[in-house]
């Protein structure tokens, strides 16, 4: 019997090496939904929600393109993922676009609902 380790089928060994846990763009993508959700929460804790529609949309928007250029500068300069590592140009920018736009909604509106909730 060998003191080795049985491996499922289909399994294969790693001869040693550590896997890591999260790739490289699945560290970008996460990242970006966390970016979201502190973006969200500092519109909503600004105030910026309570000056008017117009006011608070483009409130929105600034609070969410300046939080997002933080996020790709996070992932460019401080992660130093580059396009060798993410496999294609300009991929630390467009990983988690998408997801960053629908967690900074929800998240504004979840917020925006718990912090102001309408009169009954």
């Amino acid at each position: 019997m060998s003191a080795e380790p049985k491996l499922a089928t289909g399994a294969s060994k790693n001869d040693g090496k550590e896997t890591p846990r999260l790739t490289p763009p699945s560290i970008v993508y996460w990242s970006r939904i966390g970016f979201a959700v502190v973006a969200g929460a500092i519109y909503n804790l600004s105030g910026i929600s309570g000056l008017g529609l117009a006011a608070g949309t483009i409130g929105a928007i600034g609070v969410g393109v300046l939080v997002y250029v933080a996020s790709v500068m996070t992932v460019k300069y401080i992660f130093g993922y580059d396009e060798s590592v993410l496999t294609g140009p300009r991929k630390y920018v467009s990983i988690g676009l998408g997801s960053y736009i629908a967690w900074l909604i929800f998240t504004m509106i979840l917020l925006n609902t718990i912090l102001h909730p309408a009169a009954a």
